[in-house]
């Protein structure tokens, strides 16, 4: 049973991979034409097309991220501070105004490209749920290093709160995306079990969503 089911998860693993590959090009070719199509005529209708279009290569990225897997990544030291610096930078390019904190310097052996995916994803939801502020503040305890993502958002049932690490996993309420594919979460939990940390939501008692990173020090 047990080959049976791991010879199942590869299948459909295959299949979506495959199937979110080959949406691609013709999703690349229908953006093309819509950015085509003349701006006096039909500028607003363009614009809502050309972000349904983006919204759409997104989804297909995080299916790609989720089937591909960060296992063949080699590790390196890395100091921590520097991948919240370049999560600041990244999101400032952005346009966003995001409030990084960050503790003193401190160096651990991580995937950097698993680590920064973590992490987009980590603020990505938060300014997709939340109402626009979102704080990442990182402290040094004894044992681990703590990376905290806030919002102001609703924040979710507790009842939920494990359920949102699952695959495809989305909430019919004011934290739930029509747009997303319900991996953001996935990959982020993924990650962190790869470097031996947790990944916890939390709702937070003055409202809104405390997305926790711990990444132990010793056995990264």
């Amino acid at each position: 049973m047990a080959t049976a089911l791991a010879e199942l998860d590869a299948e459909r693993t295959l299949i979506l991979a495959g199937v979110s590959h080959d949406i691609r090009t013709p999703l690349a070719r229908l953006r093309l034409a819509v950015e085509m199509l003349p701006d006096e005529s039909c500028d607003s209708l363009k614009n809502g097309m050309i972000e349904d279009i983006a919204d759409m290569d997104n989804i297909i990225h995080q299916f790609l991220d989720f089937v591909r897997g960060v296992e063949g990544e080699p590790t390196q030291l890395i100091d921590i501070n520097s991948l919240l610096q370049g999560l600041h930078d990244r999101q400032s390019r952005a346009g966003r105004d995001l409030v990084v904190q960050m503790a003193a310097t401190y160096a651990i052996p991580i995937r950097p490209l698993a680590m920064q995916r973590l992490l987009d994803n980590l603020v990505g939801n938060a300014y997709a749920y939340g109402h626009g502020q979102v704080r990442v503040a990182s402290q040094i305890l004894n044992d681990a290093i703590v990376i905290s993502v806030f919002d102001n958002g609703p924040g979710i049932p507790e009842s939920h709160l494990e359920k949102l690490l699952r695959p495809f996993e989305r909430l019919d309420t004011a934290r739930s995306n029509a747009g997303g594919s319900g991996l953001g979460l996935a990959i982020a939990e993924r990650i962190a079990k790869l470097h031996h940390g947790k990944l916890e939501l939390i709702n937070r008692p003055e409202g809104g969503l405390e997305a926790r990173l711990t990444l132990p020090i010793t056995n990264a």
